[in-house]
C-alpha cells in the first residue's frame, strides 16, 4: 500500500516538493523529517489511490476484472492534509491542494490565526468543484471511541461548512463520499475520504 501513496509538501508560495516514504516491517512507515526553510503556512499532503477488492481468498489491491471470486470491489482515494504554520505569525493565505487530489478539504482561513471558540470555514471539493456532503470534526482527547466526533455539519451549495473549534489542541476534520464507479467491470463504487489536521491555540 505504501507504494501507492504519494507525499507532498506545499510551500507558502505554492511550490510542491515530493517527500519519500519508506516502509518499516509489514505495517510501519519511517517518520518523515523536513526542514522548513522560510516562515509561512505549509501543507503536508498524503494521497493514496488504489482499487480494493475482497475475494473469497482475501483482499487484493487490484480491479475486479483481474481477479476471481470477487465479493465486492471499489476504487479508493484518500487525501490527508496536515496544516503546518512555521514562524510566530500565521498571517497570509493557505496553499491550495495540488493537482490530482480529487477530493479534499481546504480551510478558507488559517486555523493558526483562530482560537478555541472561533468558527473555521472549510471548503469541500470533488474534482475541483464544490461538493455537498457531511463534514465531521473532533479534537485530540475528546473520545477514545472509533468514529466519534465533537462536531458534525453539512456543506452548502458552495461546498462550504463551518466548524466550531470547541477546544484547544490538535483537530481533525473528515469527510467521505461515494458514488458508482464509471467502469463497473473494474469496481462497483468510487469511495473518497479527505481529512484535514491542524492545531488550535487556547
Amino acid at each position: 500500500m505504501v507504494k501507492r501513496m504519494k507525499l507532498f509538501l506545499i510551500g507558502p508560495d505554492g511550490s510542491k516538493r515530493t517527500l519519500e516514504l519508506k516502509s518499516v516491517g509489514e505495517r510501519g512507515v519511517e517518520p518523515v523529517r523536513v526542514r522548513l526553510e522560510r516562515p509561512g503556512t505549509y501543507l503536508a499532503v498524503l494521497s493514496a489511490k488504489t482499487f480494493v477488492c475482497k475475494t473469497v481468498d482475501g483482499y487484493f489491491l487490484e480491479p475486479r476484472d483481474r481477479l476471481k471470486g470477487v465479493v465486492w470491489s471499489k476504487w479508493s482515494e484518500t487525501t490527508a492534509v496536515a496544516l503546518i504554520n512555521a514562524g510566530a505569525s500565521p498571517g497570509g493565505g493557505v496553499p491550495g491542494l495540488p493537482e490530482g487530489c480529487s477530493y479534499g478539504i481546504v480551510p478558507l482561513e488559517n486555523p493558526g490565526a483562530l482560537r478555541a471558540g472561533d468558527m473555521l470555514r472549510v471548503r469541500l471539493t470533488l474534482g475541483g468543484k464544490p461538493s455537498r456532503s457531511w463534514v465531521y470534526a473532533t479534537y485530540a482527547g475528546f473520545s477514545d471511541l472509533k468514529d466519534t466526533f465533537a462536531w458534525a455539519t453539512r456543506t452548502g451549495k458552495k461546498g462550504i461548512a463551518r466548524v466550531k473549534l470547541l477546544h484547544p489542541g490538535t483537530w481533525l476534520v473528515k469527510s467521505d463520499f461515494h458514488a458508482p464507479y464509471p467502469e463497473p467491470e473494474k469496481a462497483e463504487l468510487s469511495y473518497y475520504v479527505a481529512t484535514l489536521t491542524f492545531g488550535v491555540e487556547p
